[in-house]
């Protein structure tokens, strides 16, 4: 193997070719003014800052970079000199995965680097056309790269960032999540679920998630075997995934009366009587908002109390309260968890 003999003298003058004792020269990411750390081993294993001072006779330690850089080259009183700053300073023959993402590189197609903002990219494009397209702007040319890393307290991870925990994947809400375990911080991490198709011959356990039509379930119990979810009227052993989930409301269609759950929207289609659940049986809070479209207009349903409940509007309470027979619209009805609810 043969290679090319580069002066490891590292030594700059003034334009009248005087040497610079003491001069200092800066490191930046590329085409930026933030600082960007190089290295006096080629292992990057002992850090120079991004700052290298000349010694008396203006000469530099041997500096090894870590992808592409903006360089100047200041005196000892700090000024600036001639030709400098520089950009594309760097950047190899050969570039590695996930090295800095450089605009005078040409990557091929498969190519990962990372991208200014911190992210991982991989080249979708050509590489004779692949030259200068910035990943951070250019999806044309290139894809975001999401990893998925075992969960580390130290590390933050940015909004989608995936991890695993404990055997269970989890994906970031947030940007700057640091130290956030995912199995107890749900405002910070969402688990993945896998989701089986029920099957009347497989146990499942607590907490398992099954597809039963077009429904996702949760088990309820342990060995839970042959109960069907869908025909699981009275939430035994399984309950619908949209119940664990704050806010989050299911619209059905109902017609010739029933009962009314919390957290669902209905759809009410006729002028029959339907029925809130007991206060006391749903927690403060819940609530349930019932609908007559603009298409069943004309009729006007009742939505009543159950037991010695009250319903409370503005100004009093009553038994049952009846939709208009003119127009389309909603109430929503909120449990106090003990004896009413609210309109």
């Amino acid at each position: 193997m043969t290679e090319r003999f580069r002066n490891p003298v590292i030594k700059y003058t003034t334009d009248t070719l005087k040497t610079l004792p003491g001069s200092i020269l800066y490191f930046y990411q590329n085409g930026t003014s933030t600082p960007k750390t190089v290295y006096a081993d080629k292992n990057k294993v002992t850090s120079l800052g991004s700052t290298v001072t000349a010694d008396s006779a203006g000469i530099f330690v041997a500096v090894f970079l870590d992808g592409t850089y903006r360089v100047t080259l200041k005196n000892a009183a700090g000024t600036t000199q001639t030709g400098w700053p520089v950009d594309n300073v760097g950047g190899e023959d050969t570039t590695g995965q996930f090295d800095d993402w450089s605009s005078i590189t040409v990557y091929s197609e498969g190519d990962i680097v990372t991208g200014s903002n911190g992210l991982r990219y991989v080249a979708i494009y050509n590489a004779s056309q692949n030259l200068n397209q910035d990943p951070t702007t250019s999806p044309l040319f290139w894809d975001e790269l999401r990893l998925t890393l075992e969960y580390n307290a130290l590390s933050t991870f940015a909004s989608g960032d995936r991890v695993f925990y404990t055997g269970n994947m989890y994906v970031s809400l947030q940007g700057s999540n640091t130290g956030n375990t995912p199995s107890s911080n749900s405002a910070w991490w969402k688990q993945i679920k896998e989701y089986d198709v029920w099957n009347s011959s497989t146990t499942y356990a607590s907490g398992a998630y099954v597809f039963d039509g077009e429904q996702i379930y949760i088990s309820k119990q342990n060995t839970n075997l042959n109960h069907d979810p869908s025909a699981d009227t009275t939430e035994t052993w399984w309950k619908p995934e949209w119940q664990t989930i704050s806010q989050l409301t299911e619209v059905l269609t109902l017609t010739g009366g029933g009962n009314l759950f919390q957290y669902r929207t209905y759809d009410l289609t006729d002028g029959s009587t339907y029925n809130l659940p007991l206060a006391n049986t749903v927690p403060s809070g819940a609530y349930i908002t019932a609908g007559k479209p603009e298409l069943y207009k004309g009729s006007a349903p009742i939505v009543s109390r159950s037991g010695s409940d009250s319903i409370r509007y503005n100004g009093g309470t009553d038994t049952t309260i009846r939709f208009n027979a003119l127009y389309g619209h909603r109430i929503t009805f909120k449990s106090n968890g003990t004896n009413e609810w609210s309109i």
